[in-house]
């Protein structure tokens, strides 16, 4: 299973996560573009896994 939230910073979201005993997928914060036909954007995102085994993902809020 995979949860993806939007948050203000993927960063802070990770340590808070790591410290509630996720454990670290991304090994930090990284960079991805997503794009469409019309737009494309670099978004800030990080990866956990949750004490449940889920992913968990953190994407930094864009504007499209």
């Amino acid at each position: 299973m995979h949860i993806c939230f939007t948050v203000e910073n993927a960063e802070n979201a990770r340590e808070e996560a790591l410290k509630s005993g996720a454990k670290d997928l991304s090994k930090g914060v990284f960079e991805i573009s997503l794009a469409n036909e019309k737009k494309s954007v670099e978004v800030r995102n990080s990866l956990v896994y949750s004490p449940n085994g889920e992913v968990i993902e953190f994407l930094e809020k864009v504007k499209f």
